[in-house]
């Protein structure tokens, strides 16, 4: 009986090892695809600002079908979107806004988000790109967007206004 008990020992410790080293092997691989997925989200990031930059650098008068562009003066708090982006968001264009209109456009559960993106923004003076969802104002349709702006400061180092652009990600 005691041979048993050893035999068994034995093979038990042995499938604990056989074990043990599949799963230091498992982790080893999913570490590897991590580390693949980080630099693929990073290289897809980086490749999204670029779009987002080179879509900066037109005029808002230059209008493309999926773009809209918006500026805050934080002076008056006075939200300005270019045409196109009234017609993305389905917002008249005889309507006035403010930066906490502009807010109520972002979807609820990304609003909070959003805020501290650009309160960060403001203490930062890091640029602002975000992916959101909205619901359009007119049918109800919901849009994931992605915006990104930089703030203008005055020469006391006083911000003044944030402006950027959106684009349309999915609809």
């Amino acid at each position: 009986m005691p041979q048993i008990i050893k035999d068994n020992e034995l093979a038990l410790n042995e499938r604990v090892k056989a074990l043990s080293h599949e799963a230091s092997d498992l982790k080893s691989e999913l570490m590897s695809i991590g580390e693949e997925l980080e630099l693929a989200y990073a290289q897809t990031d980086k490749a999204n600002n670029k779009l987002l930059e080179a879509l900066d650098c037109f005029s808002t008068e230059v209008e493309l079908p999926d773009v809209g562009y918006w500026s805050v003066n934080l002076e008056t708090q006075e939200l300005s979107i270019s045409e196109n982006g009234r017609l993305i968001y389905g917002i008249s264009k005889e309507k006035r806004l403010t930066l906490t209109d502009g807010l109520k456009l972002v979807d609820e559960e990304f609003r909070d988000d959003m805020i501290n993106t650009i309160a960060e923004a403001l203490k930062s003076g890091k640029r602002i790109v975000k992916n959101y969802r909205m619901t359009t104002l007119d049918n109800g349709e919901s849009k994931w967007l992605m915006t990104s702006g930089n703030i203008t400061y005055n020469d006391h180092g006083s911000p003044l206004r944030i402006s950027g652009s959106f684009v349309i990600t999915t609809s």
